[in-house]
């Protein structure tokens, strides 16, 4: 096996089976969880005008749902083919990483990075949504490796080529003003070499993203404390660096409080990390710098309210470059063989996580939205009121309305609770045979506002009428673990359906 290892790693058909692999690991049963809220806004967003699509998603950038309007009109909205442009640009990443990593450090490292992005649980896994994430990363490396291409050749072509994809990005989101910082960075030590032209392309980009740029400022609005959910890591400095670098290197498919688990396998990437830092200046000192400016400006968003890992997506990049350095630097062609196998057998256990619905994190990809759904609408009739928690923006936009097919009267739980409560009241008054259904959410943790209306709203349906009947959906098989080291109350299931009838 060891031998076979080192022979894909001296073959040109290396790169070929890592990106079929990787192909293969991001559309395996694609389309087996239902759509959770973010992508249920997307396929609803690409329904309408193209003009509109500029604005409806701001403060985020509008390009892929510019990508999503053409692609749905080929191929339609279900599950698999809204997430699979992810996936395509999913694999795309793999190989713009491997000739980054050429470009920077050669052939061996290049393969060892492209197999680090190909396996990686944490990329698999936001590579399997049908949402912006996996077009944003693509992107980022995309115009990193064409900068440092053209600090290369001073082709007029490449710094093009930087150019348009540093303009896709920004226009894909916004916060790729890190990546373009990454970008200065890297050019201004050349600067006497590369002269002119790319001052002028700076200026171009500039004045070329003034629209989107408008649109961010006047929508600013709906990214402040008071109307969307704190996107950011609790805790600390320390913590949320650590957390960054739990989920770049185990994925979000595992535990964090599986300690005999976990710690030596983070103690592995660790020593593979410094080991990739300690061999900049042996293979390439230039080159290594600039790989640690890379690293450390997508990571100042630790310091932000979107430090969430899946905001740092795009900091996972130069992350597994340094750990391929850190693995090439093993001269033992067996030993590097063996340190290989061990990467790809911690990545399986995640992996199998994954594909196993064990261990996430962000549980809100495999909620069961379809059963809810249709439970719902089994025991609704005409006179049902349906409420939800869903933390998006409209009814329309969640999961449960999306998926119902009779669409009783859905309304969602209002930060208005005195008027809702008189509503709930005026509607259980029409007909004793009326009945109300709450859906509710009761973790702790992202959208605190909507839980804590949530939670009101359920105890005031205790008090005012008769409970018929609750089923839980979503059990989560490691709330008794989260109970035990984290000061909250985490539930056995994710989402409740509770029936009220009059009294």
């Amino acid at each position: 096996m060891l031998k076979k290892t080192l022979m894909l790693w001296n073959d040109r058909i290396g790169l070929p089976l890592i990106l079929l692999a990787g192909f293969i690991l991001r559309v395996y049963n694609l389309s087996a969880h239902s759509f959770f809220s973010d992508e249920v806004f997307v396929v609803n967003a690409v329904k309408a005008h193209a003009s509109a699509l500029f604005v409806c998603d701001a403060p985020h950038g509008p390009l892929y749902l510019y990508v999503m309007f053409f692609w749905t009109k080929l191929f339609g909205s279900n599950e698999f083919w809204t997430r699979f442009p992810s996936v395509l640009f999913g694999v795309a990443t793999i190989y713009l990483v491997y000739v980054l990593t050429l470009e920077l450090f050669g052939k061996k490292p290049a393969l060892t990075a492209a197999f680090l992005t190909s396996f990686s649980p944490f990329l698999i896994l936001y590579n399997r949504t049908g949402r912006w994430y996996s077009l944003f990363v693509m992107l980022g490396v995309m115009s990193v490796y064409f900068t440092a291409k053209y600090i290369r050749t001073n082709k007029s072509f490449d710094l093009f080529l930087g150019f348009l994809s540093a303009l896709f990005l920004l226009y894909c989101e916004a916060m790729g003003v890190f990546i373009i910082a990454v970008q200065w960075a890297a050019v201004l030590p050349a600067f006497k070499k590369i002269g002119i032209k790319w001052i002028l392309s700076q200026i171009a980009l500039f004045v070329l993203i003034i629209p989107a740029a408008v649109v961010f400022v006047t929508r600013m609005y709906l990214i402040t404390p008071a109307n969307m959910a704190d996107r950011g890591v609790g805790g600390g400095l320390m913590f949320r660096a650590g957390y960054a670098f739990f989920s770049f290197s185990l994925g979000q498919t595992v535990s964090p409080f599986y300690l005999p688990v976990i710690i030596p396998f983070l103690i592995f990437f660790m020593a593979v990390f410094a080991a990739g830092v300690i061999s900049f200046y042996k293979v390439n000192r230039t080159a290594g710098i600039f790989l640690g400016i890379y690293l450390s400006l997508l990571s100042l968003k630790i310091f932000l309210n979107i430090s969430a890992p899946h905001y740092l997506m795009d900091a996972c990049i130069p992350y597994f470059i340094i750990l391929s350095l850190g693995l090439s630097s093993i001269r033992d062609k067996r030993l590097f063989a063996f340190a290989l196998m061990l990467v790809l057998f911690i990545f399986s256990y995640s992996l199998y996580n994954l594909y196993s619905d064990r261990q996430y994190n962000r549980m809100e990809l495999v909620d069961e939205w379809k059963q809810i759904s249709s439970y719902v609408e089994n025991i609704s009739d005409k006179g049902t009121l349906v409420l939800h928690s869903e933390s998006s923006r409209f009814c329309s936009d969640s999961p449960i309305y999306y998926y119902a097919i009779k669409k009783p009267q859905y309304q969602k739980i209002s930060e208005d609770a005195k008027n809702q409560k008189k509503n709930i009241t005026e509607h259980m008054k029409k007909d004793k045979k009326n009945k109300t259904i709450l859906v509710s959410r009761p973790l702790s943790g992202l959208f605190r506002k909507e839980m804590e209306q949530n939670a009101g709203l359920k105890k005031w349906l205790d008090k005012k009428y008769v409970l018929i009947s609750v089923k839980g959906f979503s059990r989560d098989r490691e709330a008794y673990l989260k109970r035990r080291y984290v000061n909250r109350s985490f539930p056995e299931y994710r989402i409740i359906v509770y029936e009220y009838g009059s009294r």
